[in-house]
């Protein structure tokens, strides 16, 4: 490990220390920027659990291996009916012609995000996922919590 421009000899708990120690530390600076950025509005998720936690408990194991963190594919139509189920509302999802998707993503960096991630599920293999044996929840029983 390289500490301060000097290579450092350190055990594999030394280094798992380390390493949470500068994950901690850039999402302290990354929160910070966004405390003080001057947004109107903001929010911070801090989750209690990450699944990549996994990783750090058998790092030969991942080594290496580039892993997809998802616990299911569903399209917004599927998704808006869980999320009326939940709410005890009718949530509909608005669909933009091709014109205004192409009239609007210049200017509206949600709409440049949604046209982007619309084929997102061709990177994710969830047999492969599966197979690493990571506990998978479904976003039906997050938001029914």
């Amino acid at each position: 490990m390289v500490v301060q421009g000097h290579e450092v000899s350190l055990s594999s708990n030394e280094q798992l220390n380390g390493i949470t120690a500068v994950l901690l530390l850039s999402k302290q600076a990354i929160e910070s920027e966004v405390r003080n950025a001057g947004f109107e509005k903001w929010t911070l998720l801090r989750p209690g659990f990450f699944m990549t936690n996994f990783l750090y408990l058998e790092p030969d194991r991942f080594n290496s291996k580039e892993i997809e963190l998802v616990s299911e594919l569903m399209g917004f139509d599927t998704l808006m009916e869980i999320l009326s189920s939940a709410s005890g509302r009718d949530i509909k999802a608005v669909y933009l012609s091709p014109d205004e998707i192409g009239a609007r993503k210049s200017t509206d960096v949600f709409v440049a995000a949604q046209q982007a991630m619309q084929d997102m599920d061709q990177f994710v293999d969830m047999d492969q996922l599966k197979a690493w044996g990571f506990p998978l929840g479904t976003f039906e029983s997050y938001i029914s919590y």
